[in-house]
Protein backbone atom coordinates (compact mmCIF):
# COMPACT_ATOMS: atom_id res chain seq x y z
CA UNK A 1 0.00 0.00 0.00
CA UNK A 2 1.49 3.36 -0.96
CA UNK A 3 0.98 6.60 0.91
CA UNK A 4 1.84 8.96 -1.95
CA UNK A 5 -1.39 9.68 -3.80
CA UNK A 6 -0.41 13.06 -5.17
CA UNK A 7 -2.26 16.34 -4.64
CA UNK A 8 -5.64 16.19 -2.94
CA UNK A 9 -8.28 18.18 -4.75
CA UNK A 10 -9.62 21.13 -2.79
CA UNK A 11 -6.96 21.08 -0.08
CA UNK A 12 -5.18 24.07 -1.58
CA UNK A 13 -8.32 26.23 -1.13
CA UNK A 14 -8.35 25.84 2.64
CA UNK A 15 -7.12 28.73 4.78
CA UNK A 16 -3.57 27.95 5.86
CA UNK A 17 -2.85 30.99 8.03
CA UNK A 18 -3.73 30.28 11.60
CA UNK A 19 -1.73 31.82 14.40
CA UNK A 20 -2.03 30.62 18.01
CA UNK A 21 -3.58 33.13 20.38
CA UNK A 22 -0.45 33.02 22.53
CA UNK A 23 3.14 31.82 22.29
CA UNK A 24 3.01 28.08 23.01
CA UNK A 25 6.75 27.35 23.05
CA UNK A 26 7.57 28.35 26.68
CA UNK A 27 5.07 25.80 28.06
CA UNK A 28 6.29 23.09 25.67
CA UNK A 29 9.96 23.81 26.39
CA UNK A 30 9.40 23.65 30.16
CA UNK A 31 7.88 20.16 29.89
CA UNK A 32 10.55 18.66 27.64
CA UNK A 33 12.82 16.14 29.30
CA UNK A 34 16.22 15.03 28.03
CA UNK A 35 15.78 12.18 25.57
CA UNK A 36 17.21 8.74 26.13
CA UNK A 37 17.91 6.86 22.92
CA UNK A 38 16.06 3.57 23.13
CA UNK A 39 15.77 2.45 19.51
CA UNK A 40 13.38 -0.29 18.46
CA UNK A 41 9.75 0.49 17.71
CA UNK A 42 9.39 3.58 19.91
CA UNK A 43 10.28 6.17 17.23
CA UNK A 44 7.76 4.63 14.84
CA UNK A 45 5.02 4.53 17.45
CA UNK A 46 5.66 8.12 18.46
CA UNK A 47 5.63 9.30 14.85
CA UNK A 48 2.37 7.47 14.18
CA UNK A 49 0.79 8.86 17.34
CA UNK A 50 1.87 12.43 16.61
CA UNK A 51 0.61 12.19 13.03
CA UNK A 52 -2.75 10.83 14.15
CA UNK A 53 -3.17 13.44 16.90
CA UNK A 54 -2.16 16.29 14.59
CA UNK A 55 -4.70 15.29 11.99
CA UNK A 56 -7.46 14.87 14.56
CA UNK A 57 -6.75 18.27 16.05
CA UNK A 58 -6.64 20.09 12.72
CA UNK A 59 -9.59 18.34 11.14
CA UNK A 60 -11.71 18.30 14.31
CA UNK A 61 -13.57 15.29 13.06
CA UNK A 62 -13.89 13.56 16.41
CA UNK A 63 -11.96 10.97 18.40
CA UNK A 64 -10.09 8.22 16.55
CA UNK A 65 -12.55 5.43 17.30
CA UNK A 66 -15.69 7.50 16.85
CA UNK A 67 -18.28 5.91 14.64
CA UNK A 68 -19.78 8.23 12.04
CA UNK A 69 -23.12 9.61 13.26
CA UNK A 70 -25.37 9.50 10.22
CA UNK A 71 -23.02 12.07 8.69
CA UNK A 72 -22.99 10.14 5.45
CA UNK A 73 -26.57 11.34 4.92
CA UNK A 74 -25.41 14.97 5.08
CA UNK A 75 -23.89 16.60 2.01
CA UNK A 76 -20.20 17.41 2.45
CA UNK A 77 -18.63 20.59 1.17
CA UNK A 78 -15.63 20.34 -1.11
CA UNK A 79 -13.45 21.62 1.75
CA UNK A 80 -14.74 18.95 4.13
CA UNK A 81 -14.10 16.22 1.54
CA UNK A 82 -10.56 17.54 1.03
CA UNK A 83 -9.87 17.44 4.77
CA UNK A 84 -11.23 13.91 5.05
CA UNK A 85 -9.13 12.75 2.09
CA UNK A 86 -6.03 14.37 3.61
CA UNK A 87 -6.66 12.60 6.90
CA UNK A 88 -7.15 9.27 5.11
CA UNK A 89 -3.80 9.79 3.41
CA UNK A 90 -2.12 10.59 6.74
CA UNK A 91 -3.66 7.60 8.50
CA UNK A 92 -2.36 5.37 5.71
CA UNK A 93 1.12 6.71 6.42
CA UNK A 94 0.66 6.05 10.14
CA UNK A 95 -0.56 2.54 9.37
CA UNK A 96 2.49 1.82 7.21
CA UNK A 97 4.87 3.03 9.95
CA UNK A 98 3.05 0.98 12.58
CA UNK A 99 3.21 -2.15 10.43
CA UNK A 100 6.93 -1.56 9.94
CA UNK A 101 7.42 -1.24 13.70
CA UNK A 102 5.33 -4.38 14.28
CA UNK A 103 7.67 -6.37 12.04
CA UNK A 104 10.39 -5.61 14.62
CA UNK A 105 8.17 -6.15 17.69
CA UNK A 106 5.06 -8.14 16.69
CA UNK A 107 3.92 -8.80 20.26
CA UNK A 108 3.87 -5.16 21.37
CA UNK A 109 0.48 -4.39 22.97
CA UNK A 110 0.98 -0.65 22.43
CA UNK A 111 1.71 -1.00 18.72
CA UNK A 112 -1.15 -3.42 18.16
CA UNK A 113 -3.52 -1.09 19.99
CA UNK A 114 -2.37 1.92 17.94
CA UNK A 115 -2.79 -0.06 14.73
CA UNK A 116 -6.34 -1.06 15.69
CA UNK A 117 -7.18 2.59 16.41
CA UNK A 118 -5.73 3.76 13.08
CA UNK A 119 -7.64 1.06 11.19
CA UNK A 120 -10.90 2.04 12.95
CA UNK A 121 -10.25 5.70 12.11
CA UNK A 122 -9.75 4.80 8.46
CA UNK A 123 -13.07 2.92 8.41
CA UNK A 124 -14.83 5.90 10.02
CA UNK A 125 -13.33 8.34 7.53
CA UNK A 126 -14.26 6.19 4.52
CA UNK A 127 -17.81 6.01 5.86
CA UNK A 128 -17.96 9.81 5.88
CA UNK A 129 -17.23 9.97 2.14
Amino acid sequence: MTTDEGPISGLDRLPMRRVPERDLWPGIDARLKPRVRRGGWLPFALAAGVAALSVLTVARLGPPAAAPMAASALPLTADARAIIKAEISMTRGAEARLRQALRKDPDSPALNSLLAQVEQRQRSLHALL
